[in-house]
């Protein structure tokens, strides 16, 4: 993939933050991370998308498939949680 160099501006909150993730190790450096964020933005674009085709082709699902939906969601995101923080513990040994 060719890159491109430009210059952006973040509050320095933000900045803060992406300096965090990247000496935890979530990204190589502060563009890394950047691709990263985008790259997940695009995912769930693409996520929204197939789900508003689904929800048109086949209608809403019903109210005990969403239930079964928000729990497997939190428990994954739990799972994802946890092994960010494994990683960081590892990377810091």
């Amino acid at each position: 993939m060719t890159r491109s160099k430009i210059a952006i501006s973040l509050p320095k909150e933000q900045l803060a933050r992406v300096h965090r993730q990247v000496r935890t190790g979530r990204a190589d450096s502060v563009s890394g991370y950047i691709a990263l964020v985008l790259a997940e933005d695009e995912r769930r674009h693409s996520l929204q998308a197939l789900l508003r085709d689904l929800t048109e082709e086949h209608g809403e699902p019903a109210s005990a498939e969403k239930k079964l939906g928000r729990t497997r969601t939190r428990a994954a995101a739990e799972i994802a949680r946890d092994a960010d923080e494994l990683i960081a513990l590892g990377l810091r040994r």
